[in-house]
Parts: structure tokens; C-alpha cells; sequence
């Protein structure tokens, strides 16, 4: 069994799909696992706007989403208080994967220990994913925890570090005419630092890949379309007259090819 930690950072891009928290989850993540021949259970326990600190036996803390009150029902929890990991059976969990907010909290290393403690299985495996949003604004905090993180034998996947190398010219993708910018990755509508479809399965096929050691080289990605309406994305989360050429990037072959490649290399750090 598999859970799934974190918040919008995770679920804008479709690795899960957003709502019915802590119930079976059918995203980019199950997909892989699927094309893997892997039938794994994926429960989705990530929250819009909240952070690690809130999925301690205490509660939600976070009044940015409830209000002082703790009235306000949001993305799925039920107030200041609420146990995000309620009605689950933690010690059954084989593997975690979690992620932070958008935030640099000097506690960071403290909070994944809080997250960490609560799934009992002796044997469970836990996966750090680290998102593009903490490299854009060099959030030290997190960065510099990550050599720490791995010190306590947890995986990281920095799919964020990958697109945004990317996208900022520091890595280059070879044997491709496209030209990437951070639209490729990530959407402009609404907010401009969440990912989109191409983030989602970058996300989705590094965390595979992190807990069965397999390359991602050659996976399957048919499915993407499938699960993320590219054409809807598009249309509900980018501005008018903006572009993005992700779906560009979907449909040739050659640089998916690519960037699984460099998703490998990116699983060695």
C-alpha cells in the first residue's frame, strides 16, 4: 500500500488527482505503477495549501486555509484539528511518499520526522519529493535538508530540480528542436508555480522509479492524456495568449526519450 503526502504541489499536475482524500487514488502515479505490472493501492492524502506540519496526530494547523476560527472546511479537511491521515491504517503502509509546502521552514527536517513517526510498519519506505517551486525561490531550508534526509535512508526525487535546470538553461535536453521555457512545465493561469501534466508524470514516473529502482527509460506515457485532459488544462490554467509547448513535448518521441534519460540521472542525487 502506498500513501501519498503533501498538497497542491503533487496533485496540480495529475501525479494524484485532486479530492477524496485518503481513499484510493487513480492519477499519473497509479498509471505507472499500472504500466509497471504493479497493482498497487494509492491513497491520496495531499491537501491545497497545507503543510507537513499539519499531519501530525494534532491536526491541521493551518488557519491561512480555515480562518483564526478553524470553521472553513478547504481541499479536503475539516477544519483546525482535523487528523489529515484519519480513518487509515498507518502500520499497513509499504511506502510514503511526501512533500512540503511552498514554504522554507527552518523546522523542515523536524516536520518530515513528525510524518515519518506515524507509519509504523517496520519495513515502510519513505520518498522525499521535492518540487520545482523550492528551487525557483532557492528555498535553502528545504535544499539543504535534503543530504540529511537521505543520511535517515529516506529517497529524494528532485523532479523539481530537474525542470527547473531545464527550463532555466543550466541543463540541456539534447536531440530536440523544441525550446523550453517554464511554461513547458509549469502553469500561468491563476498562480504561475504550479506544475502541469508534463510536471505530473515527471513527478509521477521519478517516484516509481525511487521505490523500484527500475530506469525511466523506455516507460510508458501513453496514459498521460488520459488521466490529464491536456486540452482542458490548457484552456482552465493558462492566461489567454500565453503558450506552453508541453503537449508538444508528449508527442515527440525523441525528447521524452530524453527526458527520461535525464529523469535517471536526476534519481542519482
Amino acid at each position: 500500500m502506498v500513501c501519498v503526502v503533501g498538497n497542491s504541489f503533487v496533485y496540480y499536475g495529475g501525479c494524484v488527482i485532486n479530492g477524496d482524500q485518503r481513499y484510493l487514488d487513480k492519477g499519473l502515479l497509479k498509471r505507472v505503477f499500472d504500466s509497471n505490472g504493479i497493482d498497487a493501492q494509492i491513497y491520496d492524502c495531499t491537501y491545497g495549501g497545507h503543510h507537513l506540519y499539519d499531519f501530525t496526530p494534532a491536526g491541521c494547523k493551518s488557519t491561512n486555509k480555515h480562518g483564526a476560527d478553524g470553521k472553513v472546511p478547504s481541499s479536503g479537511c475539516n477544519g483546525i484539528g482535523f487528523d489529515l491521515l484519519s480513518d487509515m491504517n498507518l502500520e499497513d503502509f509499504d511506502v510514503v511518499f511526501f512533500s512540503e509546502s511552498g514554504d522554507n521552514f527552518d523546522d523542515f527536517l523536524n516536520y518530515c520526522k513528525d510524518v515519518m513517526v506515524r507509519f509504523t510498519n517496520p519495513n515502510v519506505q519513505f520518498i522525499y519529493l521535492a518540487h520545482s517551486y523550492t528551487y525557483d525561490k532557492n528555498h535553502t531550508s528545504i535544499i539543504n535538508a535534503l543530504p540529511d534526509l537521505r543520511q535517515m535512508k529516506v529517497k529524494t526525487v528532485e523532479w523539481g530540480k530537474l525542470v527547473y535546470d531545464i527550463w532555466k538553461g543550466k541543463t540541456v535536453v539534447p536531440n530536440t528542436s523544441l525550446v523550453f521555457n517554464k511554461n513547458t512545465f509549469i502553469k500561468n493561469g491563476s498562480d504561475n508555480f504550479h506544475p502541469n501534466p508534463l510536471s505530473g508524470y515527471i513527478t509521477a514516473q521519478m517516484a516509481y522509479c525511487a521505490y523500484s529502482g527500475n530506469s525511466a527509460l523506455g516507460q510508458n506515457y501513453s496514459f498521460c492524456h488520459d488521466v490529464m485532459n491536456f486540452d482542458e488544462f490548457i484552456t482552465n490554467q493558462y492566461k489567454i495568449g500565453q503558450t506552453t509547448n508541453f503537449k508538444s513535448v508528449f508527442a515527440d518521441e525523441s525528447t521524452m526519450t530524453e527526458l527520461q534519460r535525464l529523469m535517471d540521472v536526476y534519481l542519482k542525487y
